[in-house]
C-alpha cells in the first residue's frame, strides 16, 4: 500500500518549473499545497490490522500514527515531506508513531528518510512508541533505519531519542540503524 501526498505535479502547459535544478520537467509542490496531516491513521478500536508492505510519503504531520492494539507491519518506507519548515520539528511529528495507549505492536523493517528540500529542520526521532516499559507492554520493534536522502536538515535520531541519525554531514544515501525498539545494537558513523 503507497499513500504519497505529492511531492511534484506535472507541469501546465507553458508553466515553467519551480525548481528547475531539481526537475525541468516537474513542479515541485511547496508549503501549503497539497495538505495531508497523515498518511494512515490506525484508530484505537482497529485491532489485530496487518499490513505487508506499506509506503507512506510526504504528510505534513506524523506520517502514519497507529492507535490499534495488535497491529503488525513488515516493511515500511517513509519520507519525511521536503517542504516543511521548523514548526514541523518543533511538533515533534515523526515517520512512525505508535500511540501512548498501544499495549502490544509489532513492526519489521522501517526505513524513514529525510529530504528537508526549503528548511533545515532537525527532526528528533524518526520512530516514536510508548516509552514506559516497552518490553513488557507487548511493543516490538525489528531492523529500524533512517538516512539522509538530500538537502538540508537531519533526524536525530532512530526511536525515541535513540540511536544515531544522520547529521546535516551526513553522507547522502547511507543508513543509520537499529535493531530492536531500545536500538541496543545500532550502527551509524
Amino acid at each position: 500500500l503507497w499513500l504519497w501526498r505529492a511531492d511534484h505535479v506535472q507541469l501546465r502547459p507553458k508553466e515553467e518549473p519551480n525548481f528547475p535544478q531539481i526537475s525541468g520537467k516537474y513542479r515541485q509542490t511547496e508549503r501549503g499545497e497539497c495538505e495531508v496531516k497523515n498518511g494512515l491513521v490506525v484508530e484505537a478500536g482497529a485491532s489485530n490490522v496487518t499490513i505487508v508492505g506499506l509506503a507512506v510519503e510526504h504528510a505534513t504531520e506524523d506520517q502514519i500514527v497507529w492507535n490499534g492494539e495488535y497491529g503488525q507491519v513488515y516493511f515500511y518506507q517513509s519520507e519525511f515531506p521536503y517542504d516543511v519548515d521548523h514548526s514541523y520539528a518543533d511538533n515533534k511529528f515523526a515517520g512512525y508513531r505508535v500511540g501512548p495507549n498501544v499495549e502490544n505492536h509489532k513492526a519489521v523493517g522501517l526505513g524513514i528518510y529525510s529530504n528537508f528540500r526549503d528548511y533545515d529542520v532537525k527532526v528528533g526521532t524518526a520512530v516514536v512508541h510508548p516509552a514506559n516499559g516497552y518490553g513488557s507492554r507487548g511493543i516490538q520493534l525489528r531492523n529500524m533505519f533512517t538516512v539522509k536522502l538530500d538537502n538540508k536538515g537531519k533526524i536525530g535520531s532512530i526511536v525515541n531519542g535513540r540511536g544515531p541519525g544522520p547529521t546535516v554531514d551526513s553522507e547522502k544515501g547511507h543508513p543509520y540503524r537499529c535493531l530492536n525498539e531500545t536500538c541496543s545494537g545500532s550502527e551509524g558513523e
